[in-house]
């Protein structure tokens, strides 16, 4: 089955209307600061666990305080790493747009695909620990 695919050059040669630009570079703005305000919860979010982890097994005995700080880092790591992606998908946005830059532009939608990949595997596997939990 064959695909009806422009050469390679076209690829290279795609033009944003003045306004897809302006969306674009305004995306991209809000985009950083998603992604700057998630970093900084997600540090704060997991340092304040930590204490408060370290906090209760100090009161109450650490039976499974190692068990207790692989899933802080776990979620830590999942909350940080697709603010990370966005982040980068905000950089290369505002760099591609103002040099027209298409290669760019396409590494940075592969950001924000890597950023939507992610989150939906998070949900997935939340929904999935959900469930999980009501039957046992």
């Amino acid at each position: 089955m064959e695909t009806n695919r422009p050469p390679v050059d076209e690829f290279n040669t795609t033009q944003l209307s003045p306004d897809a630009k302006f969306f674009l570079q305004e995306a991209a703005r809000w985009a950083r600061l998603v992604a700057i305000g998630g970093i900084v919860l997600g540090i704060v979010g997991g340092i304040g666990f930590l204490f408060s982890m370290m906090l209760m097994s100090a009161l109450f005995g650490g039976g499974k305080s190692g068990v207790i700080l692989l899933i802080t880092l776990g979620g830590a790591a999942t909350f940080i790493l697709p603010m990370n992606y966005l982040l980068r998908f905000s950089n290369q946005v505002g760099l591609a747009t103002e040099t027209n830059d298409s290669e760019l532009l396409n590494e940075a939608f592969r950001n924000l695909w890597s950023h939507y990949r992610v989150v939906g595997i998070a949900i997935l596997v939340i929904v999935g620990l959900f469930i999980f939990g009501r039957f046992m």
